[in-house]
């Protein structure tokens, strides 16, 4: 099952250890972590800021670079959560979020959300 990471996860998951992310398998099957690129222009224009926010957009990108496979839309012009919505319902994609507004717009559609309750993961559905 593709996971898509939108930008919330991806800056909590470069700050600090997240217990149980291994463990999605047994829970979802095969996983495959994506980044919609809307994320990764959300990341970028993040990254061009200063503070510690701007540091961890910075690590999510080389991360990104280095781990995840990124997926352009067929869609242009989308917002970052409206990418993930429409992916996530055109190909049946789980989503790895902590943004409640995103989760709820999730949630509603059907969709399986993986979110981090005390720095572990779990998956609603």
């Amino acid at each position: 099952m593709e996971v898509i990471l939108d930008t919330s996860f991806l800056l909590e998951l470069v700050s600090k250890p997240i217990k149980r992310l291994d463990e999605l398998g047994v829970e979802l099957g095969k996983v495959e972590f994506i980044v919609l690129e809307p994320t990764v222009t959300e990341l970028k224009r993040l990254a061009s800021k200063q503070g510690v926010k701007a540091k961890r957009a910075y690590t999510a990108l080389q991360y990104i670079k280095n781990n995840i496979r990124v997926i352009n839309l067929d869609k242009k012009g989308l917002s970052a959560d409206s990418a993930i919505l429409y992916y996530a319902l055109k190909y049946s994609a789980a989503v790895a979020t902590i943004d409640q507004e995103l989760r709820d717009r999730l949630k509603e559609e059907g969709v399986v959300v993986i979110t981090l309750r005390d720095d572990n993961v779990w998956v609603d559905r």
